[in-house]
């Protein structure tokens, strides 16, 4: 279990919820298993039982992409994801000169409705960081 998720629609009563799960990410070629990236599975839960599935690829500029392919053509007021990061979470960050506490850090999504409309947001990413403290000149 790597986060939780919910998903509000003004179809029911009561908000979906459930936990992410992180799978290992395998397919078979000619009987043989290949290992792929992994994925996320998303079993939400409440008047409806609806499992939504990732696709997970890495873009040319190194960054991580997830896409739900499969999603019912529904109207959702909210959809709010979650996942753990840091040293026991499935996010982490690595490398020699990366430091995520110099500036705020964003996660860029996109959504695309059975319509055709699109919403871009910029997301505010959760860091360990604190508070920093800008240093004065002449001090």
């Amino acid at each position: 279990i790597v986060g939780s998720a919910s998903a509000v629609t003004p179809l029911l009563s009561r908000p979906l919820h459930g936990k992410v799960y992180f799978v290992q990410g395998i397919r078979f070629v000619h009987g043989h298993p290949i290992h792929t990236l992994p994925t996320l599975l998303v079993p939400l839960r409440g008047q409806i039982a609806l499992d939504l599935t990732a696709e997970t690829s890495v873009a040319g500029s190194g960054a991580l992409v997830t896409t739900f392919p499969a999603i019912p053509d529904a109207p959702v007021s909210r959809f709010t994801l979650t996942i753990s990061g840091g040293r026991k979470g499935v996010l982490v960050i690595t490398g020699n000169h990366l430091d995520i506490c110099r500036k705020q850090q964003f996660a860029h999504s996109a959504l695309g409705a059975q319509n055709g409309k699109r919403r871009h947001q910029r997301i505010e990413v959760a860091t360990p960081c604190g508070k920093t403290i800008a240093q004065r000149s002449g001090a």
